[in-house]
């Protein structure tokens, strides 16, 4: 009883008296009939989909169509829409090879651009490390490991190093290569090189992670 007083409340009467002329359950005419023609959802339903896939899919809606003219099975635009991408991003980051989980979590570190993600693969292999491993490791064992980086600029050392703050405190050299050091705050991706010795003002020796910036985010 109450599927059907849910079913009256959302559905138009039009479109569940289709999905009910076309065999389809109650429970099904609820998840697809707002945004699926009756037709449509008889043919999806042969695809055997899970019932969260079949919400996601109530989601697409109509899309769909334009998913599968991108070259999309329906398993796997339910995959992408799944993990928070649109069609045109979900068929740049499926051109350049990237599963949906893997396009997600790049997104979710920071990389918003399937070339950024191929360059920082090629140098960080194992991928990358967030800010917080980096804070807590020993100078000594950051060679070859890629972290996530935030830091203000704590001094200038030359035109394309300099030293950063880590969380505000503890500080760490990065070396830009060929490209001017940020003045201010660094935001991007790193890879260590191994420890840096240098004396501070006050005369204390100080050995901190010394690191080669492998992107710099074009936001700051």
């Amino acid at each position: 009883m109450k599927d059907a007083v849910n079913l009256r409340a959302t559905i138009p009467v039009e479109a569940a008296k289709a999905y009910k002329d076309a065999g389809l359950s109650i429970e099904t005419t609820i998840v697809w009939a707002a945004t699926l023609p009756a037709g449509e959802a008889q043919e999806f339903k042969k695809l055997g989909l899970a019932k969260d896939e079949e919400r996601e899919l109530s989601v697409i809606g109509r899309q769909i169509h334009d998913w599968q003219k991108a070259g999309f099975s329906v398993k796997d635009a339910i995959m992408w829409s799944r993990a928070q991408f649109g069609l045109s991003e979900a068929v740049k980051w499926r051109d350049a090879g990237y599963a949906p989980k893997s396009a997600a979590d790049w997104i979710r570190g920071g990389i918003a651009k399937p070339s950024d993600a191929k360059a920082i693969g090629k140098k960080c292999p194992k991928g990358m490390e967030p800010l917080e491993v980096l804070y807590q490791l020993n100078p000594y064992d950051v060679k070859g490991r890629c972290f996530q980086f935030v830091g203000t600029t704590q001094q200038i050392l030359s035109r394309s190093s300099g030293l950063y703050l880590l969380g505000g405190e503890a500080p760490a050299l990065v070396n830009f290569g060929e490209h001017s050091a940020p003045p201010h705050v660094f935001r991007g991706i790193t890879k260590g090189v191994g420890a840096y010795k240098y004396v501070a003002v006050s005369g204390s020796e100080k050995i901190v992670p010394s690191l080669e910036a492998v992107l710099v985010h074009e936001s700051q």
